[in-house]
């Protein structure tokens, strides 16, 4: 029958691309509230482990005290601070700490040294303990001992801290004391070699300045005995200053009085020239009897001559021959005045050139007397300065001595005190501990607690990350690019409608939680665009047994309910449902009518419109079966006579809901491309992230039309929203309304 007529194949329509509310997923991020729901969900779980790890944690202590119990000894070793201290004071300079906790970490860091362990693994004690005993290899015995024992500076304390763990107290005890004292040992062992080096080396080099300081003294007594004068006295030199100033101010007056005499010659000379006489010559012409004799007889001529004059006049002969004889006798006198003033004259000058002779020579012999003081002078500072140098460095070689001396004797005294040299000594002798110091229950038991509490919880976000399943609208809404216009909860969520056909929840249990979120549902369908546009509907579902008929037929009663004409169409040739959820029957109820006409009929010619149309016991609500399965479902769905009666009945109904088949098959995305919206079924017992994704995804491939999503299946969890939503609708329906008279 399916095969008389075939329809004819045609291009399937495209409408133009609509885009969902939401253009893309919410991001993955958990918040808080969810955090805390995944904890309440698997509260169970995380208590047993938690329960579990603390058991086990006490356990384990059990075990290990019983069969590996360890035991500290605690030895202290005291450094004394990094400084030289002179040992002929007392007290010194406070070391600075950082310096001094560093000076102790360097001497800790020995309990670490390879050489160190291997050399106290030499000693006969440690060869006959246990452990060392129960290890074969040097390389395990050193690799226990660098596990086990420690060496640490304090902080606030001069000591490094020496501990060593083992399974016996008395060989913890006795490992402390041969790691002290074997640390002690090479301690001194290398203060003392490097003190008794630095004193041999000091004695060296006093030996050497000693030499030097000899040889300094030897220079010093040959330059005494070179000479006459004394090197070593400033006195003399102080005498050679004055002799030479002395030499020196005499040839000054020599040089002074010879310039004296030669102006005096020159002035002799001058006057000699223009008989000019000084006062001492005149005075000396004076002095001659002759002239005095001459000067009487001018002087007797003279007051004659006046006597004659007054008695005989001017012109008397007598007169005039003593005025004559006056005149001759003052010219002789003046003559012999002149050569007795040339004779002084001429003894003076001879005088002087004797003079000037007798210190011209004195001045050459006191010039040659102040050279040779002069050179004297020269070579005695010169001799004096290398002298002064060689004392000076003979007394800097002396201080150098007697230094090196001194450090010498400190050195002495530091390497006699063998504690003070090396810089440590025992500050805290181990003793045998008397408690075991692990295993400590109060960190096995913590541990063990926190251990099962995370790994608990752990497991709860394990098990809720690697479910994909979604479950929860929360989940809907952030990994899918459609809204999520309604969630229907699961059928344990309802006391009311356990014993009931879930097709038929909203007509026979209307005040039902499950029916409630049917008929909002319809309120969020019927808001998300304008009341026109989405009035062919097509409920559809990745996987078959989403529940997507039972959303079909309860959103067309819901519609139904709200005074609307609703046309349900079985589209699923391959699994159709109303012809068992709606059986046509006779008006007696008896018999079947017509039970092969259906969709495919029509869509294959063998029947009319109004032959597959058929009416429900509801007013309002029609519904077109599917009809026989046809050999060409995609091609009939895709067929214009498949438009034409979209088109028709879209005017005939409010409401044309199309209960297609699954996207398994091709004929999902034919009639999503065909009608006005379209709503994709998930449910949260099976539908899986990915084919969730994938479904919505090849809707959008074909341009559909996709309204939204529903969630069918919802159940409550601890900490969610629903838990809370339910409960609370509960205690709404119970409350009964008053009646007033």
């Amino acid at each position: 029958m399916a095969n008389e007529i075939q329809p004819g194949s045609r291009v399937v329509r495209v409408p133009a691309r609509r885009d969902p509310a939401n253009s893309g997923p919410a991001a993955s991020t958990m918040t808080p509230k969810e955090i805390v729901g995944i904890i309440r969900r698997h509260i169970f779980m995380i208590v047993v482990f938690t329960i579990l790890g603390t058991c086990a944690g006490v356990g384990s202590w059990f075990l290990v005290k019983t069969y590996f119990p360890k035991y500290t000894s605690i030895g202290a070793i005291e450094v004394l601070p990094p400084i030289d201290v002179d040992p002929t004071k007392i007290g010194g300079p406070q070391p600075n700490p950082d310096l001094f906790y560093q000076f102790r970490s360097t001497k800790a860091f020995r309990f670490r040294d390879q050489g160190f362990l291997q050399d106290l693994l030499l000693d006969d004690d440690i060869r006959e303990m246990k452990w060392f005993k129960k290890y074969t290899t040097t390389a395990d015995k050193v690799e226990y001992l660098a596990d086990n024992l420690r060496g640490s500076a304090a902080r606030d304390r001069s000591h490094i801290v020496v501990s060593m763990k083992t399974s016996s107290p008395k060989e913890a005890k006795e490992t402390v004391d041969e790691a002290i004292g074997l640390f002690l040992a090479k301690e001194r062992k290398a203060a003392g070699d490097d003190s008794g080096a630095k004193l041999e080396a000091t004695r060296a080099q006093h030996k050497k300045i000693q030499g030097e300081f000899d040889a300094l003294e030897r220079d010093l007594k040959g330059m005494r005995d070179t000479t006459n004068t004394s090197l070593g006295q400033k006195t003399y030199r102080d005498y050679l200053d004055d002799t030479l100033a002395n030499l020196e101010q005499v040839e000054n007056e020599l040089t002074t009085e010879i310039g004296e005499t030669n102006e005096n010659i020159i002035i002799l000379t001058r006057r000699k020239n223009r008989g000019d006489y000084d006062e001492i010559v005149k005075e000396r012409v004076e002095q001659d009897q002759l002239a005095r004799n001459m000067r009487l007889r001018v002087d007797t001529l003279e007051v004659e001559l006046k006597r004659l004059k007054s008695s005989f006049g001017d012109d008397h002969n007598r007169v005039k021959e003593t005025a004559k004889a006056l005149d001759e006798q003052k010219t002789a006198l003046m003559k012999w005045q002149a050569k007795i003033g040339a004779l002084f004259v001429d003894a003076q000058l001879a005088f002087e050139m004797e003079q000037l002779s007798r210190l011209q020579a004195k001045l050459v012999t006191q010039k040659a007397q102040v050279q040779s003081a002069r050179n004297t002078y020269r070579d005695v500072s010169r001799l004096r300065a290398d002298y002064e140098t060689i004392v000076v460095r003979r007394d800097a070689k002396r201080a150098e001595l007697e230094e090196m001396n001194s450090f010498i004797e400190k050195l002495s005294i530091v390497k006699a005190n063998i504690i003070t040299l090396s810089k440590v000594k025992i500050g805290l002798s181990p003793r045998e501990p008397l408690e075991m110091s692990s295993p400590k229950l109060l960190i096995f038991l913590p541990g063990g607690f926190l251990l099962g509490f995370m790994i608990g919880i752990g497991l709860a976000f394990a098990v809720e990350l690697l479910n994909d399943l979604l479950r929860s609208p929360s989940e809907v809404i952030k990994h899918m690019r459609a809204p999520l216009l309604g969630t229907i909860c699961h059928r344990s969520e309802d006391r009311t409608v356990k014993r009931l056909n879930l097709y038929h929840v909203v007509r026979e249990a209307p005040y039902s939680i499950m029916s409630e979120a049917y008929r909002q549902f319809r309120t969020s369908l019927t808001l998300s665009g304008s009341g026109t546009s989405h009035k062919t509907l097509l409920v559809t579902s990745g996987n078959p047994g989403d529940g997507k008929t039972t959303v079909a037929v309860n959103t067309a009663y819901t519609f139904v309910a709200d005074g609307k004409r609703v046309l349900l169409i079985d589209t699923n040739f391959r699994k159709p449902a109303t012809t068992v959820l709606f059986e046509r029957r006779k008006s007696d109820g008896t018999e079947l009518e017509h039970p092969d006409f259906g969709l495919s009929n029509y869509l294959m010619d063998q029947c009319s419109k109004d032959s597959v149309i058929r009416s429900s016991e509801l007013d309002g609500f029609d519904i077109i079966d599917s009809g026989p399965l046809p050999l060409n479902p995609s091609e009939l769905l895709a067929s214009d006579k498949m438009i034409e009666l979209i088109k028709t009945v879209r005017q005939q109904y409010d409401y044309v809901i199309i209960d297609g088949p699954p996207l398994l098959v091709s004929e999902a995305k034919i009639l999503a491309s065909e009608v006005d919206g379209t709503i994709l079924v998930f449910n949260a017992e099976q539908t899986k992230r990915g084919a969730a994704q994938r479904a919505l995804r090849e809707l959008k491939e074909v341009n559909a039309n996709v309204l939204g999503t529903i969630l069918v299946g919802v159940k409550s969890m601890k900490g969610g929203y629903f838990h809370e939503k339910y409960d609370t609708y509960n205690r709404y329906q119970k409350v009964k309304p008053k009646l007033t008279s």
